[in-house]
Parts: structure tokens; C-alpha cells; sequence
């Protein structure tokens, strides 16, 4: 049984202020009643996420023969569009080679990390992208003469990971290269055999991000330690950022995603800042007030 539930949010804070949002996101969230459990070979499991009659991905626990060196017993695969290959679903992870052979293997999010159009810093390890591959590997066993092992270092999901998750997209039926985000929350267990699916959500308006687990706002509102809230508009921005706050902000910066600074505005009370110079993408504000209070908020800066 799936229990879906819209969680709704003003990206622009329009009905505090008055101010018309042409499109306002909302994240559409489903729990899975009970979780779906895989733990025999040949189960599978397929997953319509936009509840349109067709199933966006799918998990399977295969087995196949033929690994260089012996046979394999390749488990809980994450196997990509099913039933409409000509629309593009995509799983964040990586691609590399093992025994002459290429493999593609899903990444594990953590609670909360960003999952968008722009997956730099997400991990020192390795470089993730989206990837449109028929089947990405979670766990992978390579079973030979000389018993059985794992290729060590490359599965974000072996040895018993538990509510981390898998970050997906698929494109909006109608509008070619626009993207929905979103995110599927699994356990595997530690004894590498049982994969656990326990609920998923995506933003339903397209380039969104989400954070992975949260049913709510990636940007927008947020509140200071001593509960002063901070609202920025509109977000997404083209032009001109709109601060408000009951303090007086004396400092603001915008950092990229890698925390480096690209412009800076001092004054006596800030309530705008101009960011049109900025390329399409995702930003963080960090605001000083006169008070002293310090607040990092994020936001989007769009290309039209």
C-alpha cells in the first residue's frame, strides 16, 4: 500500500508578502505501507513515482554468471525505466571498471544532502553524475574458487546501510531537458542479502532541488538562533534578491557550492542584493545582522 502525501511550501514566501508565485513547489511524498522487502533471488519490485500508470525505476535482486573468474552472484540491482525507455530516468552514482568490465553503481545519500542538477562536493571519493543506465549495482558479490569477496570500497550500500538514499530524476513528460528531483529511502542489512524500500519523494515542479528525507523546503524561509525568521523573494531569482528580517542586516555574502565567495554587500540595514551576474544554478546567502546573529540561507538562481 503507498500513502501519498503532498507537502506543500512557497518557494517565494508569496502569501506572506502578497506576492504572485507563478509556480509554487511542492514535494509529493509516499510511504510505503508495509516496506517493501527484497531478499530472494529473481524478486523485483517496480516504482511509479509520478503515479502516471508507468513505472519510472525499479529494484531486482538478479543473479547472472559469467564474472572474469568465476561465477557471480550480483545483488540488488537498481534497474532504470522499465516500461518507457524513451523518457529519461536517471540514478546519481558513478561508472567504472572492474575485471575488464563496465559497471555502473548507485550512490547512497545521507540524510538531507542536496540532490540537484549539480553534484560537485557531494563526495571526495568519487566524481557522481546522473546516470541512465538499465541497471545500477547497490551491492555486488563475486563468488570463485577461492571463495567469495567484495570489490571493497566501490558499494555505498554494502555491510549494513541503513535509511540513506538513493537520489534520482526523471523528465517532465512534456518539456524535453526539465527534470523532476527526488529521493527513495532504503536499508540494506549487513548481511548484504535483504534490500528494505521504505518510502520516496520528488518535487513536482521540474529543476527544483530536494534534500534527501525531507518532505519540505530546500530554500526560502529560515529562522535565526534566537527565532528571527529570514525570508528571501523570489527564489528562484533572475535578478534582485529581497531580504527580510526584524534585525538590521549589516553584511551579506554569495557563496557557490564550494563555499567560495562571489560578491559581497556591506551596509547600514541590506534588503536587496543584485545577483543577475550570477550563473544559472544553486547559491547560499551568508547574513551578518547589527545584532550579531549569522545565517546561512540557500537559493536558486535561474537563466531567464
Amino acid at each position: 500500500m503507498q500513502t501519498k502525501k503532498l507537502e506543500a511550501y512557497s518557494m517565494l514566501a508569496a502569501a506572506f508578502f502578497g506576492i504572485k508565485n507563478e509556480a509554487p513547489a511542492q514535494v509529493l511524498y509516499t510511504d510505503l505501507e508495509p516496506d517493501v522487502v527484497i531478499d530472494t533471488a529473481g524478486e523485483f519490485y517496480l516504482l511509479d513515482v509520478d503515479d502516471n500508470i508507468t513505472n519510472e525505476f525499479g529494484f531486482i535482486y538478479a543473479q547472472y554468471m559469467g564474472w572474469p573468474g568465476g561465477d557471480t552472484d550480483v545483488r540488488l540491482l537498481f534497474g532504470i525505466g522499465y516500461d518507457h525507455f524513451d523518457q529519461i530516468n536517471e540514478i546519481v552514482g558513478f561508472h567504472t571498471v572492474i575485471d575488464f568490465l563496465g559497471v555502473d553503481y548507485a550512490y547512497a545519500f545521507s540524510y538531507s544532502q542536496i540532490i540537484s542538477a549539480n553534484l560537485s562536493g557531494i563526495t571526495p571519493k568519487k566524481e557522481m553524475e546522473f546516470n541512465k543506465e538499465d541497471l545500477m549495482v547497490m551491492i555486488a558479490k563475486r563468488y570463485t574458487s577461492g571463495g567469495s569477496d567484495t570489490a571493497a570500497g566501490l558499494f555505498y550500500w554494502g555491510d549494513g546501510v541503513y535509511d540513506h538514499y538513493i537520489g534520482f530524476r526523471f523528465e517532465e513528460a512534456d518539456e524535453p531537458d526539465m527534470y523532476h528531483y527526488g529521493w527513495i529511502r532504503c536499508d540494506v542489512y549487513d548481511d548484504e542479502r535483504t534490500l528494505v524500500i521504505k518510502d520516496f519523494a520528488y518535487e513536482q515542479q521540474p529543476d527544483i532541488p530536494i534534500r534527501a528525507g525531507k518532505k519540505t523546503s530546500y530554500v526560502s524561509v529560515s529562522e535565526l538562533d534566537g527565532g528571527i525568521t529570514i525570508k528571501i523573494f523570489p527564489n528562484p531569482v533572475l535578478d534582485i534578491l529581497n531580504i527580510q528580517t526584524s534585525e538590521i542586516i549589516t553584511q551579506i555574502q554569495v557563496l557557490n557550492n564550494e563555499g567560495k565567495e562571489l560578491i559581497t554587500e556591506h551596509g547600514e540595514d541590506i534588503k536587496t542584493i543584485p545577483v543577475k551576474s550570477l550563473a544559472a544554478g544553486f547559491y547560499t546567502l551568508d547574513i551578518q545582522t547589527q545584532q550579531g546573529n549569522t545565517k546561512q540561507i540557500h537559493f536558486i538562481k535561474t537563466g531567464i
